[in-house]
Parts: C-alpha cells; structure tokens; sequence
C-alpha cells in the first residue's frame, strides 16, 4: 500500500486515464522501495514479477557489446524499470541505481490487468518507444548484417 503522500498517480501520463477501480488497485497492491547505490534493479534476461516506477534518484541503463559494459542510458523520477521487458516478453533491461532511488514496485499482475482492461494505459504503452527496445532493434541488426565493422555504441549516439 502506499504511503508516499507527495506521489499523485493521476498525474502520471501512464496512468492519467485510469477508471477509480484501476486507480484503487493500483494503488493498494503496489508499494514504494528504496534502493542504495549500485542497487541492481532489473538484470538483463529476466522478467521481473514488478515493474517500477521511479519516483526520486537516478539509474543507469546498462547495456553490453563484445563484453564491454556502457551506459545506455539514464533514468530519472517518472521512467519505468521492467515495463518493457514485461510487455516485450522478454527480459531487455539491465539498469542499477547511481543515487539513493526510490521506486514504486507495480506488480506484474496489476500492469498486464491494467494492459487488459484500460485502454488509456494500453494507448500511453503502444505508443511509447523505450530505449532498451530501441537498443535490442540495433543489436539484432548489428548481429545480422554482414559489415560487422559497425560501432554499435556511436550508432546510438
């Protein structure tokens, strides 16, 4: 249940148009953690049975190429952690904290009934490209084409 009095849900895009039973359910089964720094939060090839919403603080999105790991990305208060692994079916995030981060953990359960029954959240989802997304598109076509002389780390930049 939540107790962070600050965080209003109805102002988030995601959840903007929600029915008041979504936004009850929402809000009683999820809840708010902390995360130190260096914190694992999602770890690449596995699904999460939560997704997070970052509330405060910041995570690093890692990625790796030729066992080289870089930073793909930053994620600040209002980023989803584990959403697009969860709507892809695949686990494609790796992210840790940088700072003391505070994150509400959204069960599976409650995003995929969300994904179900309210088309608001479905539409803001469909519509929204995530970065590890875009990354796992690079990477495949990097893996598949034939000049491997690309640097798949510039491409993105």
């Amino acid at each position: 249940m939540l107790n962070n009095k600050s965080l209003n849900l109805k102002n988030i895009d995601a959840f903007r148009g929600l029915s008041d039973k979504a936004f009850k359910k929402l809000e009683s089964e999820s809840k708010i953690l902390e995360y130190n720094l260096g914190q694992v939060m999602a770890v690449k090839n596995k699904i999460s049975n939560t997704c997070l919403f970052l509330i405060e603080g910041e995570c690093r999105l890692l990625a790796d190429l030729d066992n080289k790991i870089f930073t793909l990305g930053k994620l600040k208060p209002g980023g989803f952690i584990g959403l697009n692994s969860l709507l892809c079916s695949s686990g494609i995030e790796n992210v840790i904290s940088s700072t003391q981060t505070q994150a509400l953990a959204i069960p599976d359960s409650v995003i995929l009934d969300l994904y179900k029954y309210e088309p608001s959240f479905k539409d803001w989802c469909n519509k929204s490209i995530f970065v590890p997304e875009i990354y796992k598109l690079i990477e495949r076509i990097y893996n598949e084409s034939a000049k491997n002389d690309i640097n798949i780390v510039n491409t993105l930049a």
